[in-house]
C-alpha cells in the first residue's frame, strides 16, 4: 500500500451527440463522402455500419487491422488504404473524397503517407477515437476531432437525416473496375493467387494469423474474409513472430482450427512454439510463404541502398531453415507446395484434426505491390497507372 503507483489522468469524454451532429451538417453538404473504419471499430458494430451505408450508398474504406469488419466482395468495401493498400482504397481516400469520417482508425503515416499535406487535399476530416492522444496528431490543422466511442457513435447513425449518394457511389465503382483489372494484368501478383486459394482452404468462425512482412500485405490485399472470421494482424507494434502464437491463442479462443499465415523471416522468430502445438496437439493449419529472403527487409535495400542485401538475402548472411523437416521433426505432417495449384488438393488435410504445415516455396525476388514510394502521394502506387488514366480516374 506504501508503493508509489500510477494514477492515469481520468479521460473527459467529448459529447457523442454532439460528434452525430457534426457528422450529420457535413454530410448534407457533401458530395463524395467516405466513411474510413480502423481496428478501433468493434466486430459487434458491423451490422448497424452497414446499414447506414447501404441505406445512403456511402463507399467504405478500412484500416489493415480494420479488414474484418467487411464482408469479402461487399459493394461497398472497397478496401484497405495505406503505403501497401489498395488501390481503389487510397485513390477515394486519398484523393477524390471532400468528406472523411474517420472512425477508430489511427491516421497514422502508414496509412496517409509520410507527406501528410498531400493527403485528402480536397477533404474535411471528422476523427473519432476513444484516445484522446490518438486526436492530438492532426493530419491537418482544421480536423474536427471527438474523444467519444466509435460504437455510440456508429449506433447513432441510424438516426441522421442526410442525402443519398448513389451518383458518387457509381463514379467509386467505376473506379474499382478498371483498378482490379489493372492489377489482375499486372506482373508480380502470384503470391496474391496463393493467398486467395489459402483463403478458399480456411473455415466460417476460424481466425487467420498474420505476422509483418510482405506477406502480410498480400493477406491485406486478397485474403477474402469469409463469414464470423477474425484476420489478425499485430499492427504497429511491427512484431515478427506474432502469428504462430497469435494462432494458438485464437483456438483457445475460439475453439475452431486457426489458420496461420507466415514468412520464412517471421516464423523463424518463434518457430519453438511448434512444440507447444504439439504437446497440446493443436489443429492449427500453418502456412510458410517462403521466398528466401526478409522481403521487405530487401526491398528497401534494392530501392534505396543500391542492392546491398547485408543481412537479408540467400548468400548475403540469411538462410532460412527446411520448414517442413523441421515440422517433421515435431511430428507435424507436412507439405512443400511449388505449384500454387496443388493447394487445391489439400482440403482433407483442412479438415484433419492434426495440426498441418505447408512451405509454399516462392522465387526470391518476390515482392508486394502496389506500394507507395517515400514521398509520393498514398494514391500514386508502383507499378504505376499511365499517367493519363491516373488523372481520368482523379477528374471522373
Amino acid at each position: 500500500e506504501t508503493l508509489r503507483s500510477y494514477e492515469p489522468e481520468k479521460m473527459v469524454e467529448d459529447s457523442c451527440e454532439d460528434c452525430l451532429h457534426t457528422i450529420e451538417k457535413h454530410l448534407q453538404k457533401a458530395a463524395r463522402p467516405i466513411l474510413l473504419v480502423g481496428g478501433g471499430v468493434h466486430p459487434a458494430s458491423q451490422k448497424p455500419l452497414l446499414a447506414f451505408a447501404r441505406s445512403h450508398h456511402i463507399p467504405i474504406v478500412t484500416s489493415l487491422l480494420g479488414k474484418s469488419l467487411l464482408p469479402h466482395g461487399d459493394e461497398l468495401n472497397f478496401g484497405y488504404l495505406g503505403t501497401y493498400g489498395m488501390r481503389i482504397a487510397n485513390l477515394l481516400a486519398g484523393i477524390k473524397a471532400d468528406l472523411l469520417v474517420c472512425i477508430g482508425i489511427s491516421m497514422c503515416t502508414r496509412q496517409t503517407g509520410v507527406k501528410v499535406e498531400q493527403f485528402a487535399p480536397h477533404a474535411q476530416l471528422i476523427r473519432i477515437d476513444v484516445d484522446p492522444d490518438a486526436l492530438r496528431r492532426k493530419v491537418r490543422s482544421d480536423d474536427l476531432c471527438f474523444a467519444v466511442d466509435a460504437d455510440q457513435v456508429i449506433a447513432g447513425l441510424g438516426k441522421l437525416n442526410i442525402p443519398d449518394f448513389s451518383s458518387w457511389l457509381s463514379i467509386c465503382l467505376q473506379c474499382r473496375a478498371y483498378l482490379e483489372e489493372f492489377d489482375r494484368t499486372a506482373p508480380g501478383r502470384e503470391p496474391n493467387r496463393i493467398v486467395e486459394k489459402i483463403a478458399a482452404l480456411t473455415t466460417e468462425g476460424s481466425a487467420v494469423a498474420s505476422d509483418v512482412g510482405q506477406h502480410m500485405m498480400w493477406v491485406g490485399q486478397s485474403l477474402a474474409v469469409k463469414k464470423g472470421q477474425r484476420v489478425l494482424f499485430s499492427g504497429g507494434h511491427g512484431a515478427m513472430g506474432y502469428a504462430l502464437p497469435a494462432a494458438i491463442g485464437a483456438y483457445y479462443h475460439t475453439g475452431k482450427p486457426s489458420f496461420m499465415i507466415a514468412g520464412d523471416g517471421s516464423f523463424q522468430m518463434n518457430i519453438q512454439e511448434l512444440q507447444w502445438v504439439v504437446r497440446e496437439h493443436l489443429p492449427i493449419k500453418m502456412f510458410v510463404l517462403n521466398n528466401h529472403v526478409l522481403g521487405m527487409i530487401r526491398f528497401q535495400q534494392n530501392d534505396y541502398f543500391e542492392g546491398r542485401y547485408g543481412g537479408a538475402a540467400r548468400g548475403f548472411d540469411y538462410a532460412p531453415c527446411d520448414f517442413v523437416k523441421v515440422a517433421q521433426s515435431y511430428g507435424i505432417r507436412s507439405f512443400q507446395v511449388t505449384d500454387p495449384d496443388e493447394l487445391d488438393r489439400l482440403q482433407d488435410e483442412m479438415r484433419s484434426p492434426d495440426p498441418v504445415l505447408i512451405e509454399i516455396l516462392l522465387p526470391d525476388d518476390t515482392s508486394a505491390v502496389p506500394k507507395t514510394f517515400l514521398g509520393k502521394p498514398i494514391y500514386n502506387q508502383r507499378p504505376y497507372i499511365p499517367e493519363e488514366k491516373l488523372e481520368w480516374l482523379i477528374n471522373l
